[in-house]
């Protein structure tokens, strides 16, 4: 039997690739499990979720001509893992004319979605001012043609978002954050700064 991430040429029904033989993983079974319409669509494949000893799979097909892609992330998930970044472990890849087929398992993790969702912005930079946050998004807000108007909703909103991320996650009381307000809150030293905190 091959070491476990050994990719071994797999092929059948006229598609060719990859298996890890030593994951007990059938790519006719997974691409079966997938026919139909299975899984949920995304702009250049479907993804289907299998639960399966060991870790759950996810199975990506790719119609034609995107087969393509289903290499690629083989390629760019063994260079990661090489680099030392943990990626979805890939337990096989093959492709059918201009179709892929991509199948990894989950090997734990935090989702970057949800990870970009809860830290992004609500942090306290050092020498980082509201005046440059205010330039920030002035700058995006020209390069995306905002009215003045659209600009100040923007702003509002962001505020009111980085502030419930910033008492949902870093534990300060709403009321707390209200009164001190949105510059206090995010100054760098200042009273809600985890860094200056003794």
């Amino acid at each position: 039997m091959s070491a476990p991430g050994v990719l071994v040429p797999w092929q059948a029904e006229g598609w060719r690739g990859w298996v890890d033989a030593a994951a007990g993983i059938d790519p006719a079974t997974c691409l079966a499990a997938a026919a139909g319409g299975a899984g949920r669509a995304s702009r250049h494949a479907r993804t289907l979720s299998l639960a399966r000893d060991g870790g759950a799979l996810f199975v990506k097909t790719y119609p034609a001509p995107g087969g393509w892609r289903a290499t690629r992330a083989l390629r760019m998930g063994q260079a990661l893992g090489a680099a030392g970044l943990a990626a979805p472990e890939v337990v096989a890849a093959a492709r059918r004319g201009g179709a892929g087929l991509l199948v990894t398992r989950d090997v734990g993790g935090e989702d970057l979605l949800a990870a970009l969702a809860r830290q992004l912005g609500r942090f306290v930079v050092p020498g980082l001012t509201l005046t440059d946050r205010a330039r920030v998004l002035g700058a995006y807000a020209a390069g995306r043609g905002l009215s003045r108007r659209a600009h100040r909703r923007l702003a509002r909103w962001l505020v009111a978002k980085t502030m419930a991320r910033r008492c949902a996650i870093d534990r300060i009381p709403e009321a707390a954050a209200a009164r001190a307000g949105f510059r206090e809150l995010m100054r760098s030293g200042g009273p809600f700064d985890p860094e200056a905190v003794t």
